[in-house]
């Protein structure tokens, strides 16, 4: 595999494959034992505690103990070889045209589009894509795109329609999850507390999977729904993924959903905080959808289909 500047970031950020990591480790730890000048004794110790170090991550069940002079001169020899690493990184990146501004370390890297409650809001990406965020979410675009993939940070909600570019793959990171395609159309959602992250794939084909982890990963097309859990599990089911998306159309659709959860939509859809003084109302489910209608609207179809009364005052709902 070719070691490029790239590769050395993504790397740094956490964000290789296995195959990746152990490509670009190899490379650190090769070129750490031909340039760093060290004596033939040091560089014994060093190749000597490099393997060794290799072999019990790869075999750790086979412990031993460890006398405590070898240990202080092992941890020395791994310092040395951490500080060469660090350079390494540094000229590399330099040396390649990479410069503080060019690579995604600070903020500064990262055009930020954020949505606050009751917003939406479309972002028109530099290679023609292009990101509707729902409510409450962020998105972090990498600045520029590079050469060999085009990158983005999601928290919250949002649909992508990505531009064909078979040369550069679009991959979306959550804070669990990654995201592989070359064109297609997805939404991708993160819920507050990111135990899960759920993808509905409305056109093409995607590669979904736990970040940093190709082994754990699934294939979706068209109407697809997968949901990587908390114990790190990916479940895959079918679904009407227009009618799932509908949001992004300013559509509510709900599909026998109790008021309660109509309600947590409602609140971060409107900007409002509900308050129900009969909880026997909360039992009730809804089936039914509107398009882009404002609250007085949506609340007066929903006292029909709920047989109640509600009172709207500035931001306040109150349903009786």
């Amino acid at each position: 595999m070719k070691i490029t500047a790239e590769l050395l970031e993504k790397y740094r950020l956490g964000l290789c494959s296995s195959e990746e990591e152990a490509a670009v480790e190899k490379w650190f730890v090769s070129r750490a034992l031909q340039d760093r000048d060290l004596s033939d004794g040091d560089l014994s110790e060093m190749k000597k505690n490099v393997w060794e170090s290799i072999f019990n991550h790869q075999h750790p069940d086979q412990t031993k103990i460890i006398p405590w002079y070898k240990r202080v001169r092992r941890y020395a020899a791994a310092a040395m070889l951490f500080l060469a690493i660090g350079g390494f990184i540094y000229l590399y990146l330099y040396n390649s045209g990479f410069r503080p501004a060019d690579t995604l370390v600070t903020q500064q890297e990262f055009k930020n589009f954020e949505t606050q409650r009751g917003q939406k809001r479309t972002v028109h990406l530099p290679d023609g894509s292009t990101v509707r965020l729902n409510y409450q979410s962020q998105l972090k675009v990498a600045q520029p795109f590079t050469s060999s993939e085009r990158v983005v940070f999601l928290s919250g909600q949002a649909h992508f329609t990505v531009t064909p570019d078979l040369d550069r793959p679009f991959i979306v990171y959550t804070e669990n999850s990654q995201t592989r395609v070359l064109g297609t159309s997805f939404a991708i959602k993160t819920p507050t507390s990111a135990d899960q992250t759920e993808i509905i794939v409305t056109s093409g084909k995607v590669e979904f999977s736990e970040k940093g982890q190709n082994q754990n990963k699934v294939t979706l097309t068209i109407n697809d729904r997968a949901v990587l859990l908390a114990n790190r599990e990916i479940e895959v089911s079918e679904v009407d993924a227009q009618q799932l998306t509908a949001w992004k159309d300013n559509r509510l659709v709900f599909e026998g959903a109790t008021l309660g959860e109509v309600i947590e939509v409602i609140e971060s859809w409107y900007d409002v905080v509900i308050t129900v003084e009969n909880p026997k109302l909360l039992e009730v489910k809804y089936k039914f959808s509107s398009n882009n209608p404002s609250l007085d609207q949506l609340l007066e179809q929903m006292s029909f289909l709920g047989s109640f009364n509600y009172t709207i005052k500035e931001k306040r709902v109150t349903i009786y």
